[in-house]
């Protein structure tokens, strides 16, 4: 139970990593649009892409039965609830 600042502080300071185990990440967010529509592409869309992109050696990653995103070679293409793509690369 939290029950004052330091909880908090001390939770944070917890997940620190020593500097030995950082790495480099980047982040860059695309949102999918319909060109017709001009709105944002829904879940089918999306796995449509999917399963495109699984052709050139993409590999699914899943929740239970749903697909939430593609990985290759370190590489993560996920999915969210906001039908937005992240591109991760993390070295």
């Amino acid at each position: 139970m939290i029950t004052n600042k330091e909880h908090i502080i001390k939770y944070f300071e917890s997940g620190i990593k020593d500097t030995k185990d950082f790495k480099i990440g980047i982040e860059h967010e695309k949102f999918l649009f319909d060109e017709k529509t001009n709105k944002r592409v829904d879940y089918p869309t999306v796995l449509k892409m999917f399963s495109l992109l699984s052709e050139f050696g993409w590999k699914p990653i899943m929740e239970k039965e749903n697909i939430i995103g593609l990985q290759k070679k370190g590489k993560v293409l996920p999915s969210n609830q906001e039908i937005k793509l992240n591109y991760q690369v993390i070295s």
